[in-house]
């Protein structure tokens, strides 16, 4: 739910890269905002929760979790927590919309979080999801080839020609059948 509602707002890689081919689009248009793909975003997240809710129950296997949420320290209550979580939440996503790079505020979030005491060192390893990051540096690599090649400036140009018609949402739209069509492949 979370990643189909941030395909809602500007910041998911697709909607920044999408935003970022409007400048060099023929005729040349203004970068999205950061709710200008909430119309096409909301509709697609609204129908994958609702998939989510309705349907993934019945499809996933019966098994125990293999992680076990962390026994919080007695001096600190429960509440004080959530709002020290909150705020470092605000403080992370507010500087990345005053032009901070997001993966420099992110990182500055979870220092934040070991720093206060939200999570210890051991803690936040265990919640890294180590496979993923292996994947994504392998991903880089594909990435990297197929910008070096022009694959990727041949198949965007093809894409913005194909969606330029419909306007800032139909690039959104392109764009985002592109990314799932690119990381079904991987």
């Amino acid at each position: 739910g979370t990643l189909l509602g941030g395909g809602a707002t500007y910041f998911t890689t697709a909607n920044i890269i999408t935003s970022g081919l409007l400048s060099v689009a023929e005729p040349p248009q203004a970068p999205l905002g950061v709710l200008d793909f909430t119309p096409v975003g909301g509709l697609i997240a609204l129908a994958g929760i609702a998939y989510i809710v309705v349907f993934a129950p019945r499809l996933l296997p019966e098994r125990a979790s293999r992680w076990q949420p962390a026994v919080m320290a007695q001096s600190v209550s429960l509440t004080r927590k959530a709002a020290l979580c909150t705020a470092i939440l605000g403080l992370s996503v507010s500087a990345a919309v005053l032009g901070l790079p997001t993966y420099l505020a992110m990182l500055g979030g979870a220092l934040m979080a070991l720093l206060s005491g939200l999570v210890t060192a051991d803690e936040a390893y265990s919640m890294v999801e180590w496979r993923t990051i292996f994947l994504v540096a392998g991903m880089y690599s594909v990435g990297l080839a197929l910008t070096q090649t022009g694959i990727a400036a041949a198949l965007g140009a093809l894409m913005v020609g194909a969606v330029q018609p419909f306007g800032a949402l139909g690039l959104a739209s392109g764009v985002f059948w592109l990314t799932i069509a690119f990381a079904h492949m991987m």
